[in-house]
């Protein structure tokens, strides 16, 4: 998805996967991440990723 969205950097969505300011399972078993990046004006980062995490 880095390919489709390139303003986003590798290192923050692993920042985001070490340390959330939120997570939560959806219905389907996949689980959303949220941080915050400072690098990126504060904006939250939103990750999606599969069951496995």
């Amino acid at each position: 998805m880095l390919r489709k969205r390139p303003y986003l950097k590798r290192e923050w969505c692993q920042w985001v996967l070490d340390a959330p300011l939120r997570s939560e399972v959806q219905p389907d078993g996949r689980i959303r991440w949220w941080g915050i990046i400072d690098e990126w004006d504060g904006r939250v980062l939103r990750l999606v990723t599969l069951r496995m995490g």
